[in-house]
């Protein structure tokens, strides 16, 4: 079972999108909560990181990608058949 079953495809696109917008990209202006779940959420060490994301898994997921991603791209981890988005563009 990987960490990413689960979860809600619409709320972990909407995170994914504001972790993009604060990282300075497009995407949604999150408001003031969520911008601070993910300020922690990227700062967190790995134990806080996994306890983050029992509780909020989509947002976690998303910051993962994030930092996961080459070119600033993100990953959709949801379905197999989006597999990685990146993938057509780079060929």
């Amino acid at each position: 079972m990987s960490k990413h079953d689960g979860l809600d495809r619409e709320l972990y696109t909407k995170a994914k999108d504001a972790v993009e917008y604060y990282q300075g990209g497009s995407g949604y202006a999150p408001g003031g909560f969520a911008v601070s779940l993910i300020e922690c959420l990227f700062k967190a060490d790995e134990i806080n990181f996994e306890k983050l994301r029992k509780v909020f898994p989509e947002y976690a997921a998303a910051v993962e990608a994030s930092k996961n991603a080459s070119a600033n791209r993100f990953v959709f981890i949801h379905d197999e058949d989006d597999k990685e988005e990146t993938e057509n563009k780079k060929e």
